[in-house]
């Protein structure tokens, strides 16, 4: 098996990590990368984005940059998951792209099985924590907001915000220009609404061992924000944008609550207009038939 410390070749895969104060389990979410990936008898690479920790995150990642081909980059503040991503992606070398978080509650050993999947039919793989070790209001709302996308999607996932994600560079390249706001939670919807064929894969999930998690209630606000925004675009998605959203908007405002139901009816508006625009560039045009003398 190649030693791919000392190997200087373009690497056929990326593993990328984004990383905010992860500084205590740095050295072991290195090592326990690297195991996973020498695994795989492909050239990798390790990229770990410092989204802008306090901490020492990034001193602790370099110090391994002489034993493994890993690659630090780092953001000056935090600009969140989504931004992170996108660093990733940009320097990403390899022909299979893989996403995990830093915290190590997926197992990284699943990787080579989802592997064998993105070299087989399919084009995306999203891990699936069957038996997740987290919070029960933090698995409550996944539940809630997985059978949401399930729905409006067509694209029957568990676990559609699992952080561990592998996909071809295809895929990667198409997703990236997508990659703003939140919309890292998004990437298999996207990327099913681009044709691409989705599976997911179960991992093994484990009690955080380090530090607290990273994102509060807000988060849940945000992906319902983005979630609308994107609503429109999707299978069955276009009735609820067309009918609910403008009935629910009227609603609020009759209740008095003019901060909900106005954003929800500027939304209905901004999607009609550009489903009209639409509908008149693509509608035939008729010419009249030329005149015989």
């Amino acid at each position: 098996m190649t030693d791919n410390a000392l190997t200087t070749d373009k690497p056929s895969l990326s593993l990328i990590v984004p990383m905010y104060n992860e500084g205590p389990g740095a050295r072991a979410l290195i090592e326990t990368c690297a195991q996973t990936l020498n695994q795989t008898g492909l050239t990798w690479e390790l990229i770990l984005v410092n989204d802008g920790s306090t901490d020492d995150t990034e001193a602790q990642s370099r110090a391994a940059m002489g034993d493994y081909p890993v690659i630090v980059l780092s953001h000056s503040e935090k600009l969140g998951k989504t931004a992170a991503l996108a660093t990733g992606f940009d320097q990403a070398q390899g022909d299979y792209i893989f996403t995990i978080d830093a915290d190590l509650q997926e197992n990284p050993l699943a990787l080579v099985d989802m592997l064998n999947l993105l070299q087989g039919e399919y084009d995306m793989v999203v891990g699936w924590r069957k038996e997740r070790k987290d919070a029960r209001l933090k698995c409550w709302a996944s539940r809630i907001f997985n059978r949401a996308m399930s729905g409006l999607s067509g694209l029957p996932l568990h676990d559609i915000n699992c952080g561990f994600k592998g996909m071809t560079r295809a895929v990667m390249e198409t997703l990236r220009p997508l990659l703003i706001r939140d919309f890292h939670r998004f990437l298999p919807t996207l990327a099913h609404m681009r044709k691409f064929r989705v599976t997911e894969w179960v991992v093994e999930h484990a009690p955080r061992q380090h530090g607290t998690s990273r994102y509060g209630f807000e988060r849940y606000f945000k992906a319902v924000a983005d979630l609308l925004l994107l609503l429109p675009w999707m299978k069955r998605g276009h009735a609820i944008a067309f009918f609910l959203l403008p009935a629910l908007g009227t609603g609020l405002l009759i209740a008095g609550l003019p901060g909900f139901g106005v954003p929800l009816l500027a939304i209905h508006a901004l999607y009609l207009g550009v489903w009209l625009w639409w509908w008149n560039t693509k509608r035939p045009t008729t010419q009249s038939e030329p005149e015989t003398s």
